[in-house]
């Protein structure tokens, strides 16, 4: 009721709060009819009906619906869900009739290699998209492969696919598409199976500037002519500035971030 009249919020964060099917409909209601100001909502952890189990083609189905006819929402999150990759056919038709989202994401859920070969095939269609988490959802070599094949044609320059099951041969297929006319400004790629060989394409794409070692979450070293990786915590771009309370300019949190660049472009 309140975001049906309210024409100054711009950021809601309601994930992980037991939210329902139920709630689910009531929110993508308003979002498709009246609110005409939201840019970005959290719908992390959506439950089922109390004793039933969540029908995520329902979850998928709504909000390809409110994607068709929102021209609003710049930032979606939709963690911890259970997508699988038929949802994600479900999810994409309304993707590619949306011209408005920069920010999406889907971590935590099993898309997928199936799921991987529709989101593919819209980074294709060339979408405004920017920023794409696909962290912890059960990827594959297969589904790496088939992103590396669409990703030069996207406009993504924020990309997470740390805590999959990529090897070595998917890593690398990730690296080789990597330049493109909208270089990737941050890569979180931790978690997937990281060997010499693409520790070593790493370290050159580091020194030509083609990745940027402050937004990659390893960090790589060569050490009498072999080349080795450890694991870092790269800066998070996408949500600590909306809850940062500081008000100075120093603050790491404050400084213009990846999604604030992407706006303003």
């Amino acid at each position: 009721m309140m975001l049906s009249v309210n024409q100054s919020l711009k950021h809601l964060d309601i994930g992980e709060t037991d939210l329902n099917i139920e709630s689910l409909v009531y929110f993508t209601t308003v979002l498709r009819t009246t609110n005409k100001d939201l840019q970005s909502i959290n719908l992390n952890r959506i439950l089922g009906p109390p004793g039933h189990v969540l029908q995520t083609d329902a979850v998928a189905e709504l909000l390809q619906q409110t994607l068709i006819v929102n021209k609003t929402l710049t930032e979606l999150h939709l963690q911890k869900i259970g997508f699988d990759g038929h949802d994600m056919e479900i999810l994409v038709e309304g993707l590619k009739k949306n011209s408005t989202l920069l920010s999406l994401d889907l971590s935590c859920n099993n898309i997928g290699d199936l799921g991987m070969e529709f989101i593919a095939d819209f980074l294709g269609g060339k979408p405004p998209l920017a920023t794409l988490r696909l962290s912890s959802n059960n990827i594959g070599d297969t589904g790496a492969r088939t992103l590396s094949f669409k990703f030069p044609y996207s406009k993504i320059i924020y990309l997470d696919i740390s805590k999959n099951r990529i090897t070595e041969t998917g890593v690398l297929d990730i690296l080789n598409c990597l330049k493109k006319e909208h270089l990737v400004k941050g890569l979180l790629m931790r978690g997937n199976q990281i060997g010499e060989k693409a520790a070593k394409v790493i370290f050159r794409m580091l020194r030509s500037g083609v990745l940027n070692d402050k937004t990659l979450d390893i960090h790589v070293f060569c050490s009498k002519e072999k080349y080795q990786f450890s694991t870092t915590e790269a800066v998070d771009h996408i949500m600590p500035h909306y809850y940062c309370l500081c008000a100075g300019a120093e603050c790491s949190y404050c400084r213009p971030s990846t999604v604030m660049e992407i706006r303003n472009k």
